[in-house]
């Protein structure tokens, strides 16, 4: 390792044996980053951190360093600065003592706050680390680890010339870091947090440039210092894309104890001997028949995550579940006769939310609602029909464990194999809560991810019979979840016309954790048709007429969302299945495919199930145009309007098992023979010329050998 001052006098220079090369202002502004393989060269005053100072997502206010006061090299592995001033950007300056240390890890620019003191009564929203600024480039794509994950191609294109930064764009995070791609090149940050700050991911564009930090909500306390992370970020130039910056996070990931539960660890669970599931809802009479029947027809394990089975109506009244609708002991018997199908049983429930309208939340849940800064506790309307608000719990309140703890309990005597806690996964913790009431400072911090991980632990605790499953796949709860469900596989029908434009889904998950938790599922109806629960108001119901043929309109998309599921390593699943779809001809050739992908995916479990995601590499297939329409429970038919997407014909996935066998999946969904070359993946090839032919609606498992 050798650091040096730069001899043509443009700052301080330091390189590392990797390639690793990065260059400072001698006032501590970053200048450059690259490896050998890409450099880049960093935009306007960035010191590689500053203050967001606003909580409004459109007016991200920045206080910047002013320029370090001091710069010092305890080693040859590093510097360390100390600023002494930041400036708003109006031009007010304030004194501050900072001091922050830079230094090459692995390959990485590793930055860490040493120490930080405000003036009195200076209360920043965010600490904003790594923060950079770079040109936008001609063809860009943003890394975004979100459920799955996505890509976004050229984010707030339409912002890049113009005065100022004023596009914007704020996404959650569900793994600690992102990426900027151009031109094959890329630019990836992290944060290596072991506790579950609340962070964010904030991209601004404008006069030709972006500017990328991830947030770390910071908390707010009514007196003394505030609480600022101490944890490390990173830095790092790559060649690549989406998998190679997974790729650079994953050996720091799987060290962390939310991913010590591998593929040793899940098996033996019904979970790991699953073909597929089915997402049905409403009234025994409605739910065993088509379940059951797929069981029979596939003479494989099946599991149900049945919706509506409790007292009130879906979206309202929570968490007030029980009996359920058709009584205690009538339930009870038909878990007992799905089980005895071979059928796992897991119900829903809210993880995190209470109708404000429920009797008891004036008197008990008001106590544990996340509270917003102005002082009102926070909820959301999902149910456009009943308009009811649910109100979202903080994950540090007692009121809330408390409930949850009885609702486990509720759910654990009528027999069940798993409880499905809703939204837990996909948002618990991640927003600030101003309470003074729940033993946390008031603001950001680590409390929300903490307190929803104490909840599961002890729910795991009180009822090991109970496999445990939510919404998305947030990491810090990966050992505490036994598996969690997926609607971006069906991107087009959940994200809708305008997303799908310029983001598309990836297995970003996967390329880091697979086999570290299971992932299931999609938003696949086989009719397009979403179902009405009885005990929403009659008035509010859509008018059948209105609907449409959408399985002769979009003739692909089930197909489709049932490929990607798969390919991407996912659990196949299939929502509101009917006996009336099993037995209309009309349907037939898609519950085939349904029932093939499943025995597919059951027989390649040691891949698709426990095996590592290898790099895409270079498959080749013809393109198509995929009409889709978007449509979630509360879209009325009415305001649907098809859309098309152009997709590959066949989706693959390439895995390499625990054994170290690798193997490639390819699935044709669509209603013709395919042609796919396979020139390589993960830096294997097929025997042979590497050239197929999939028949109609087919799929494949081809082993990969060392080219």
């Amino acid at each position: 390792m050798a650091i040096s001052e730069d001899r043509n006098g443009e700052g301080i220079v330091l390189r590392d044996d990797s390639g690793l090369c990065v260059r400072f202002a001698t006032d501590g502004r970053l200048v450059e980053i690259g490896n050998g393989e890409c450099t880049w060269t960093l935009k306007g005053p960035c010191y590689g951190w500053s203050l967001r100072m606003q909580w409004a997502d459109d007016d991200p206010a920045v206080l910047m360093p002013c320029g370090a006061a001091e710069i010092t090299r305890p080693d040859e592995c590093g510097v360390e600065m100390v600023f002494d001033a930041m400036r708003f950007e109006d031009g007010r300056e304030v004194e501050v003592s900072v001091r922050l240390a830079w230094r090459l890890e692995e390959g990485r620019l590793k930055g860490q706050l040493l120490n930080v003191e405000l003036p009195e009564g200076l209360k920043p929203a965010a600490l904003a680390f790594p923060d950079i600024q770079i040109p936008y480039g001609t063809s860009t794509q943003w890394v975004i680890p979100f459920d799955i994950g996505l890509v976004m191609d050229n984010p707030c294109a339409e912002h890049v010339r113009a005065k100022g930064m004023p596009g914007v764009e704020r996404q959650n995070l569900h793994m600690q870091f992102t990426a900027w791609l151009a031109d094959g090149a890329g630019l990836y940050l992290d944060s290596r947090d072991t506790d579950g700050w609340m962070k964010s991911l904030l991209l601004q564009v404008g006069e030709g440039d972006a500017r990328l930090c991830i947030e770390h909500i910071l908390p707010q306390p009514p007196s003394g210092e505030q609480e600022f992370p101490g944890y490390a970020v990173s830095i790092a130039p790559f060649k690549g894309g989406w998998y190679e910056a997974a790729r650079i996070y994953r050996p720091w990931a799987l060290q962390q104890k939310w991913a010590a539960r591998g593929p040793d660890q899940r098996r033996g669970s019904y979970v790991a001997e699953l073909a597929c599931w089915l997402w049905n809802r409403g009234r025994i009479d409605i739910v065993l028949p088509p379940t059951k029947e797929v069981a029979r027809r596939l003479g494989l394990p099946v599991a149900v995550d049945w919706y509506w089975w409790h007292k009130n109506p879906y979206d309202a009244d929570y968490p007030d579940y029980f009996p359920p609708r058709e009584g205690h002991d009538r339930f009870c018997a038909a878990v007992k006769d799905l089980q005895e199908h071979g059928v796992a049983v897991q119900v829903y429930t809210n993880g995190m939310s209470w109708d404000r309208a429920e009797p008891g939340w004036e008197t008990e849940g008001k106590a544990g609602t996340i509270i917003e800064r102005d002082g009102e506790p926070f909820g959301i309307i999902f149910n456009t029909w009943m308009d009811r608000r649910l109100m979202q719990m903080c994950g540090a309140s007692p009121v809330w464990h408390h409930r949850v703890l009885q609702t486990a309990d509720k759910a654990a005597a009528l027999g069940l194999d798993g409880l499905y806690l809703d939204m837990i996964a996909v948002h618990g913790g991640l927003r600030p809560c101003f309470s003074t009431e729940h033993g946390h400072v008031p603001g950001g911090g680590a409390y929300g991810l903490q307190g929803y991980r104490e909840l599961l632990r002890k729910v795991r605790e009180q009822h090991p019979e109970l496999m445990l499953s939510s919404e998305s796949f947030q990491e810090m709860y990966l050992d505490l979840l036994d598996c969690g469900i997926s609607l971006f596989t069906s991107g087009e029908r959940v994200i809708g016309e305008e997303w799908t434009r310029t983001t598309r889904v990836v297995p970003l998950h996967a390329a880091v954790y697979h086999g570290h938790g299971v992932a299931f599922g999609n938003y696949a109806h086989i009719d397009g048709i979403t179902p009405y629960d009885e005990l929403w108001p009659p008035e509010s119901r859509t008018d059948p007429s209105k609907e449409r043929d959408w399985q002769a309109i979009c003739p692909d998309q089930f197909a489709m969302e049932l490929a990607r599921t798969v390919a991407f390593g996912c659990q196949p699943l299939m929502t509101n299945l009917t006996k009336e779809h099993l037995e209309n001809p009309k349907f037939e050739a898609d519950v085939a495919f349904f029932l093939d992908i499943c025995r597919f995916y059951h027989a390649h479990r040691e891949w698709l199930l426990w095996g590592e995601l290898l790099e895409p590499g270079h498959v080749k297939c013809e393109t198509v145009d995929v009409t889709c329409i978007a449509r979630l429970i509360f879209t009325r038919p009415e305001t649907i309007e098809p859309f098309t997407v152009r997709q590959p014909t066949v989706f693959h996935g390439g895995w390499r098992a625990p054994d170290g066998r690798a193997g490639l999946a390819l699935i044709n969904y669509t209603r013709r023979e395919q042609a796919v070359t396979v020139e390589r993946v993960g830096g294997l090839a097929l025997a042979g010329n590497g050239e197929m032919v999939l028949p109609a609606r087919s799929m494949c498992f081809v082993p990969l050998e060392p080219v």
